[in-house]
This record gives structure tokens, C-alpha cells and sequence, in this order.
């Protein structure tokens, strides 16, 4: 009974993790811990580079400010 109940707790752990990783599909993986949302809301940035969304200008970390709502042209 104790083995069924650590595998149990096992398991919910597992899914728990699982599902906290899944929830962040932004996330990146270059160890900064920005997690931004995939939603496609493109900026142009004063660097003439369209960004998905402000989320991604500011986790770019460079001195970049939003120039426009919407692709560079």
C-alpha cells in the first residue's frame, strides 16, 4: 500500500511539473526567465525589427523602444 501511495504521489508530481512547462510555451531557453506569450500582436521596434509582441522587445534587452503598433515596413 505505501508503494502505491509514493507512486501515486509520484505520478501527480510529474504532471504537475509537466503541465507548469506546458503552460509556458514562450518561455525561452537561453536561461533568462522571460516567459511571454505566444500571441502574435507584432510592434516595430526603433531598431526596424518587427517584434511578435511587446513582450519580446523587452526581453530582447537591448535599448529598443516600441517605434509603431504593427510589422516594420
Amino acid at each position: 500500500m505505501k508503494t502505491a501511495g509514493a507512486l501515486v504521489l509520484l505520478a501527480i508530481a510529474l504532471l504537475c511539473f509537466s503541465s507548469e512547462v506546458a503552460a509556458q510555451p514562450g518561455r525561452r531557453c537561453d536561461g533568462d526567465d522571460t516567459a511571454c506569450p505566444v500571441v502574435y500582436d507584432p510592434v516595430c521596434g526603433t531598431d526596424g525589427k518587427t517584434y511578435p509582441n511587446d513582450c519580446y522587445l523587452q526581453a530582447a534587452k537591448a535599448k529598443v523602444q516600441v517605434n509603431y503598433r504593427g510589422p516594420c515596413r
